[in-house]
């Protein structure tokens, strides 16, 4: 086991077996600590190395390899959503440009969720608590940001359990189920600003299939807008809960 100096310096000086114990333990805790801190890190670059392969097999599935202002990499479909606990943050945002506003949004985020003892466990949803097409037309959005949550590896202190861990963030309001529905979804490619379209066809295939919205948006981010320095990269799945 690795000691500093001073922890040395401590055990020579003490000579004593309680002290020794006392620096035995903490030094393992500070290990413990690390190895939770690297397991972490292993853990989001793994999720993020999954969605870049993901975004990879959608591009394949463009012949020609463009790049299009407006483009869905799938076919308009219905899927059931899964049931899944988010932790999330919901703010009224004014003068919202999703551009501006992502990078300290999903930083926040972030760091509110590591701090309650959390792992992020896939990607960024993002969920518009406005009527349909609001946050492309209104200058002011009711926006709300969550990553799933890794339940079977919270991160919590060896003396707080999963279960009380997820209690106490509950408590504080952030975390929530999303999922378990049934949805019209596509997987869009481009610049947000020009995503209207490809939600305008989905509301159209919608009413064309006798299907009828019954919910508010969300979206995925397989590729957000803070990952790409070319915006015309960015991948997103649109999610409209129907019946």
């Amino acid at each position: 086991m690795e000691c500093s100096l001073e922890e040395i310096r401590q055990i020579i000086e003490e000579d004593n077996i309680e002290t020794t114990l006392h620096l035995v333990e903490a030094r393992m805790e500070k290990i413990r600590e690390e190895i939770r801190y690297r397991e972490n890190i292993l853990h989001n670059s793994n999720e993020f190395i999954d969605r870049l392969r993901t975004a990879c097999q959608l591009q394949k599935k463009d012949p020609d390899g463009e790049a299009f202002d407006t483009y869905l990499l799938t076919n308009m479909s219905l899927e059931e959503i899964p049931e899944m606990k988010l932790f999330s943050i919901r703010k009224h945002m004014e003068n919202y440009n999703i551009n501006d506003t992502s990078i300290n949004f999903r930083t926040e985020l972030q760091n509110q969720c590591e701090a309650s003892g959390f792992n992020s466990s896939g990607t960024a949803i993002a969920t518009y608590h406005n009527n349909l097409l609001e946050q492309f037309i209104l200058k002011d959005c009711d926006l709300e940001l969550g990553i799933r949550i890794d339940e079977d590896s919270t991160g919590a202190t060896p003396s707080e359990s999963a279960k009380d861990t997820a209690e106490k963030a509950s408590s504080c309001g952030s975390v929530r189920s999303f999922g378990g529905f049934l949805a019209a979804t596509a997987v869009y490619m481009g610049e947000y600003s020009n995503m209207i379209n490809s939600y305008v066809s989905l509301l159209q295939w919608i009413n064309r299939n006798g299907f009828e919205v019954c919910g508010i948006a969300s979206e995925e981010y397989i590729i957000a807008p803070t990952e790409s320095s070319d915006q015309k990269n960015q991948i997103i799945k649109i999610i409209i809960p129907v019946r």
